[in-house]
């Protein structure tokens, strides 16, 4: 669930209304993106996330913090006794020492590499994608030059 979403709430509360206490579907938490015509306000979308989080620890659901933002992750008050805990998802080779820290500080850690794979529609959605990335962050373009730097310099791996 993106939480730029303005449906946000509802369609949380919705998955988890729809779903018996013990079945649970995982349910994954982004920000999205802030420059889109629909989307909340940076502040709300954070809010959102911070609020989403929580409730999906608070009742026990499981849940993937979908984020680089360590700001939020530092200001999720995640349990460490949460049943099940948070796992959190990051794309690959954006923040390799923030997938460290929380791998090595007990948290289960999954790498997203984008990609879209449709019959047929591959190449259009890939390339609406990347051009999204690349106007919500320009740096992403120095991503693969920054991949190239690490792995001959054998650092910031998973």
């Amino acid at each position: 669930l993106q939480a730029y979403n303005r449906e946000f709430l509802n369609l949380l509360r919705r998955v988890l209304d729809s779903s018996p206490v013990g079945r649970r579907p995982r349910v994954s938490i982004c920000k999205g993106a802030y420059n889109e015509k629909c989307a909340l306000s940076g502040k709300e979308t954070r809010e959102n996330f911070l609020y989403g989080a929580e409730l999906c620890l608070c009742i026990n659901c499981p849940v993937s913090i979908d984020t680089h933002d360590e700001k939020l992750i530092v200001k999720l008050k995640e349990s460490r006794t949460a049943e099940p805990p948070a796992s959190y998802g990051l794309l690959f080779n954006v923040k390799p020492w923030l997938a460290r820290k929380l791998k090595d500080s007990g948290r289960l850690v999954f790498i997203y590499v984008p990609v879209v794979n449709y019959p047929g529609l591959a190449d259009k959605h890939w390339e609406q994608f990347a051009i999204r990335r690349l106007v919500e962050k320009p740096l992403y373009l120095f991503l693969p030059l920054s991949f190239l730097r690490d792995k001959f310099l054998s650092r910031g791996f998973y």
